[in-house]
């Protein structure tokens, strides 16, 4: 019956009613979360997770900020299993081994998940066993999980796999974001080193502090899409020094300072590197922007003036993955294996 009901659901490419969900974790990202469901018609919020003592118990409104008080109340962990809804979005963390247990509570609660966690995007190379472990749990209680958001999980993989599209033949992928952080939130700035000493940026990166998370999953998204095999991959990361001062409302990062990151993987094929990923992220960077290009028959080159705002669009993103993920097939799923998503009202 369950099954039946996605495939009506996907027949009219919309649920009936508001698809009922529960936001788990309430810091920056999943506030945001709240908010943008909260303008949304095809989406509810049923209920909202947190662990810090702070916010359980509050209406959500309250530590979100709404104009009015909702009648939803921030619950414990424990309580989930008395919280109705179809889909958890859980934005905690990065790492899926401590990801892990907070999926196995929703999944076991008949819930279908979509996380923000970047190594859930495309986990199977990086944690086989786990994997297996979350695919065949989510199967036996016929949910769907899925991390995404907007990088890993659409600028850097997802949308060259869907340009690629335009191509008879593809022998290259290249994917730049160039981003100006000071647009970001204060954590962000804070997470690629701006303001920051040399010596304290490259012991923070050492420890594997300052670093995107998610291009090696990137990377091997794009690889089996496309159907490549490859040999290997590599990162560097390297600091951008401030040439000028630097202010926003945020932070301000006196000339000299480490401003932000210049991120870069590759995949190789053959001893080729068929699979480049490049992000800068720096306070300040001039002529933002996020480009692909694709090397093959015909050449693909397409830009996104500007840049798009991650904290904006990894909202987005996961809010308009709602409505493909219930029509999925049940099981640990990436972006390429679940219905185009796009913005429904």
């Amino acid at each position: 019956m369950e099954v039946l009901s996605r495939q009506v659901r996907g027949c009219c490419g919309t649920s009936q009613r508001p698809i009922g969900v529960i936001q788990v974790g309430l810091g920056p990202i999943g506030v945001r979360m709240i908010k943008d469901i909260c303008s949304r018609k095809g989406v509810q919020i049923t209920g909202a997770i947190d662990i810090d003592p702070q916010k359980v118990g509050r209406d959500i409104a309250e530590v979100c900020g709404l104009p009015s008080a909702t009648g939803i109340i921030v619950s414990r962990p424990s309580e989930l299993p008395s919280i109705p809804g179809e889909v958890c979005i859980v934005t905690t963390v990065s790492s899926l081994d401590r990801l892990y247990p907070v999926i196995e509570q929703c999944v076991s609660c008949g819930k279908f998940v979509i996380s923000s966690c970047e190594e859930l995007s495309f986990p199977f190379a990086s944690h086989p066993g786990l994997s297996a472990k979350i695919d065949a749990l989510a199967k036996k209680h016929n949910v769907a999980v899925l991390g995404t958001g907007i990088n890993p999980g659409f600028l850097m993989d997802m949308l060259p796999v869907l340009m690629s599209g335009l191509c008879r033949e593809v022998k290259s992928v290249r994917v730049e974001r160039h981003q100006d952080s000071r647009i970001r939130r204060l954590p962000f700035q804070q997470k690629i080193g701006a303001g920051l000493d040399m010596d304290q940026w490259v012991l923070l990166r050492d420890k594997g502090k300052i670093r995107h998370v998610g291009f090696s999953q990137s990377i091997h998204l794009i690889a089996r899409a496309l159907g490549w095999k490859l040999d290997g991959t590599d990162e560097t990361i390297d600091p951008v020094i401030a040439t000028h001062d630097v202010s926003s409302p945020l932070l301000k990062v006196p000339a000299g300072k480490c401003c932000g990151v210049k991120q870069t993987a590759h995949g190789y094929m053959n001893g080729k590197a068929v699979i480049t990923l490049e992000l800068c992220a720096n306070n300040g960077l001039e002529h933002p922007h996020d480009t692909v290009i694709l090397e093959g028959t015909p050449n693909i080159r397409s830009s996104i003036g500007g840049g798009v705002h991650g904290d904006i669009s990894t909202s987005a993103i996961i809010i308009n993955c709602v409505q493909s993920i219930i029509r999925a097939e049940p099981g640990l799923r990436t972006m390429v294996d679940i219905p185009v998503i796009h913005w429904l009202k």
